[in-house]
């Protein structure tokens, strides 16, 4: 199951920055305070320091505690401004301008709430008229984390026909009408990360009291240390089969006949690695082999290898010959001569991810039956599940852990 924390919400410790005195990332200029409510401001500063808050007329003076936590809570409100608001501890002092009374809500959710208003229809009209609408948006910045962090990280930006397009498009036309209907500054929290699921949400502590997730949570990894070890080692599991790990060059592997590649993890191309296997989150180098079947009349033929819209940075080797790219995207040329009658070894090197798009990672990328062989008079089809897969760990490698490569659901589901 997956497991981690998203940092999305309103935390009431900051960490401590170069200045001793400090606020939470969320509040910064331009923000929108909440109208009709307390509201919290909160912060570091010197243990046991005064701190002292100014806004809108009052004046609010708390202590900072041992570790030098502090909070100050301000009265309901009403909705206006535009609003400073300035705090000072000893010599220290810090001062946020062009704030907003008005309605605050958390945008959160998957794809449907990141969407961006640049890709939205309307979007250039929105444009014309961004600058008079009253509407703020915070955008969180992602991060995974396996514990509660103390801060988010973002900032505080105005409509505008330049900012945004960077707007969750699902919250900014929502803000836009209840800031029409409210006649009130509206200020959305974007906190939204696509293909998330419900349990990347979900704390330990949450987990450990649900009868459908409590079994997992002994097995989970307390830091990311501990986690970064786990898929390492069911990756070197998977890959070599539980056997000692022997690394090849491309030139080794280039020559091998093809049934040396029976003991490699069998996947499809085309296709990222991220859904591969366990291969989701692995960051390096790696190696695709296929086997193709052909007769004795193709082995004075030319041909072309398509290997559909792949940017990557790449080495392919038929029988053992590196291959030249051709003027053609991803298109090697295959000379008159390499391929022999029976099985011939097609081994590609994947020296980087796919460029665009970058998140696509390591992999064949291609749409139908654009990846294939090319002959005079025939087309071979190799868009299927009849390619093998080994990471390079003869090379640096690293693991990205996102909530949406699947590495936290099958790291935690396969214990």
């Amino acid at each position: 199951m997956k497991f981690f924390f998203i940092t999305l919400a309103v935390l009431f410790i900051t960490s401590t920055t170069s200045a001793q005195l400090s606020t939470s990332k969320l509040f910064s200029d331009h923000m929108v305070l909440q109208r009709n409510h307390n509201v919290p401001v909160w912060g570091k500063a010197a243990k046991k320091e005064k701190v002292t808050v100014s806004f809108n007329n009052q004046v609010i003076t708390v202590k900072a505690d041992e570790q030098g936590s502090w909070k100050a809570v301000l009265q309901p409100m009403k909705e206006g401004g535009q609003y400073n608001m300035k705090i000072t501890s000893g010599k220290e002092s810090i001062t946020y301008s062009d704030i907003m009374l008005g309605e605050v809500w958390l945008c959160s959710g998957q794809s449907n709430m990141e969407f961006q208003l640049r890709n939205a229809y309307g979007y250039k009209a929105e444009q014309k008229t961004a600058a008079q609408v009253a509407v703020r948006q915070f955008l969180v910045q992602k991060k995974v984390s396996l514990t509660p962090e103390k801060d988010v990280t973002g900032q505080w930006t105005l409509a505008a026909a330049n900012t945004i397009g960077d707007f969750s498009a699902v919250g900014y036309f929502f803000a836009k009408k209840l800031s029409q209907n409210l006649h009130v500054t509206v200020g959305i929290i974007n906190s939204s990360w696509g293909g998330t699921e419900a349990e990347d949400w979900i704390s330990r502590e949450s987990m450990a009291v649900a009868p459908e997730l409590s079994t997992i949570v002994p097995t989970l990894p307390l830091n990311d240390e501990q986690l970064k070890q786990r898929t390492d080692k069911q990756l070197k599991a998977w890959a070599y089969h539980n056997v000692p790990i022997v690394n090849y060059t491309p030139e080794d592997l280039a020559s091998k006949p093809v049934g040396f590649f029976e003991s490699w993890q069998k996947e499809s191309a085309p296709g990222s690695w991220e859904w591969m296997g366990k291969l989701y989150s692995y960051r390096g180098e790696g190696f695709m082999q296929r086997s193709i079947g052909l007769d004795s009349s193709y082995t004075a033929m030319g041909s072309t290898i398509a290997l559909g819209i792949t940017d990557a940075d790449l080495a392919v080797y038929v029988n053992g010959k590196l291959l030249n790219k051709n003027t053609a995207n991803s298109q090697f040329d295959v000379p008159a001569g390499v391929w022999k009658a029976g099985a011939n070894n097609l081994l590609i090197n994947l020296k980087s991810a796919q460029k665009n798009p970058s998140w696509f990672g390591l992999g064949l990328n291609g749409v139908g039956n654009d990846i294939n062989v090319r002959f005079a008079d025939t087309i071979i089809n190799m868009a299927d599940g009849n390619w093998h897969v080994m990471p390079d760990l003869s090379k640096p490698y690293h693991f990205d852990f996102e909530p949406n490569n699947s590495a936290f659901t099958r790291n935690f589901a396969e214990q």
